[in-house]
């Protein structure tokens, strides 16, 4: 599941495997089998890097966000659900506070209450100096990159389920260093660790500045959600004359519910009251193909 995610072949160059604490090649080794805090495996990472020639290739297929296992939404500061997907942060090469930060909310898709981990596995990072950290309910201290190639989280966390857990932040600071450092971070069910949803994020330091690379958040917003049993209402960006707009539904399990071609100008569409049955319903925007938003839907019923 961790391996899969869109159809790119990224080359990602070996980091160090150094031990928490320093020591000796053969020490590194057993402390990436066990990782820092003594839970993640070296057949972990052997799930998601395959070595060549001291490089690392990921090939990364498509896959649907029902694939990777529902049992967690994972939504980015805009409200785009992220699974599977790469966030992309540029910043400066000496930000202030030096401590560049994503955020990243989840929601249990599971009837219960669950208890989530999560790990944290490095995919690529610059030479040179620079630290990373993340919070998986409580933060933990920056570590020199490259010392912790596999990062489990040291606890698990109760989440409620359709309630937003807001306690993921990642941390990168690239302490003058240009270049892009890569972090996959993945959740997974205490009690059926198989069952796992991830994202990718890519801190991009650059002389340039954020505000000639950072991507600009395409407009799709849906009101009310939850609903009540009435219309809800998407709004979007117009589509250009030559550009083709689609809304794609979605129930929880990936299956296709509709698809709603968007004329040039529109700017809004309306699911009617009774359009579709209560429950959990993504509504994907895409433009000439390409996904720009993903919005989580709550259709109640009278």
């Amino acid at each position: 599941m961790e391996g899969v995610a869109r159809q790119v072949v990224m080359r990602m160059e070996v980091v160090g495997l150094g031990s928490q604490r320093g020591g000796s090649p053969s020490e590194a080794m057993a402390q990436c089998r066990r990782g820092p805090f003594g839970r993640a495996t070296f057949a972990d990472m052997r799930k998601t890097i395959t070595p060549r020639s001291f490089g690392l290739t990921f090939v990364l297929g498509a896959v649907s966000i029902a694939a990777q296992g529902q049992f967690l939404t994972l939504t980015d500061q805009w409200g785009n659900v992220v699974n599977g997907q790469v966030i992309e942060k540029w910043h400066d090469l000496n930000p202030s506070p030096p401590a560049v930060e994503v955020d990243v909310e989840c929601v249990l898709n599971n009837s219960a209450v669950t208890s989530v981990n999560m790990r944290r596995y490095e995919l690529q990072i610059p030479a040179g100096t620079t630290y990373n950290y993340y919070c998986w309910g409580e933060c933990y201290a920056p570590a020199l990159s490259g010392t912790h190639p596999v990062w489990p989280a040291p606890q698990s966390n109760n989440l409620t389920p359709a309630e937003d857990y807001p306690g993921f932040h990642a941390y990168y600071q690239p302490m003058g260093v240009e270049g892009a450092a890569c972090f996959r971070y993945v959740w997974f069910d205490d009690a059926n660790p198989t069952d796992t949803t991830w994202v990718d994020i890519c801190f991009n330091a650059s002389p340039v500045g954020m505000e000639d690379h950072e991507r600009s958040a395409f407009t799709f917003n849906a009101y009310p959600v939850p609903s009540n049993g009435g219309n809800v209402e998407l709004t979007f960006d117009a589509p250009r004359a030559n550009e083709r707009m689609t809304v794609e539904l979605h129930d929880a399990l990936g299956q296709l519910l509709a698809t709603e071609r968007i004329r040039t100008g529109q700017q809004r569409l309306v699911l009617g009251e009774g359009s579709l049955a209560p429950g959990l319903v993504f509504a994907t925007l895409r433009v000439d193909g390409q996904t720009k938003a993903t919005r989580r839907l709550v259709l109640g019923g009278h």
